[in-house]
């Protein structure tokens, strides 16, 4: 179970952290900074934070859930 939880516990804080520098990138084109090269690399930046949250969301089902599943039966 300590794998597991090491392995969710890597996967959120990568997600916070890739989120937090797109926030951060956002937070600069509020400050004037929009370009069409900004807007270019935040609509891949976009697409690739949706695919890590469905890749994050489908280890949490396939593992987690169903390991939590194992261990309390309904």
């Amino acid at each position: 179970m300590s794998e597991l939880i090491d392995l969710i516990k890597h996967e959120h804080e990568h997600l916070t952290r890739f989120f937090a520098d797109l926030n951060a990138r956002f937070y600069d084109a509020e400050k004037g900074k929009i370009t069409n090269e900004f807007l270019e690399v935040a609509r891949e930046e976009l697409e690739l934070g949706v695919d890590e949250l469905l890749h994050h969301f489908d280890q949490e089902e396939a593992v987690l859930f169903s390991e939590i599943v194992k261990r309390f039966p309904p």
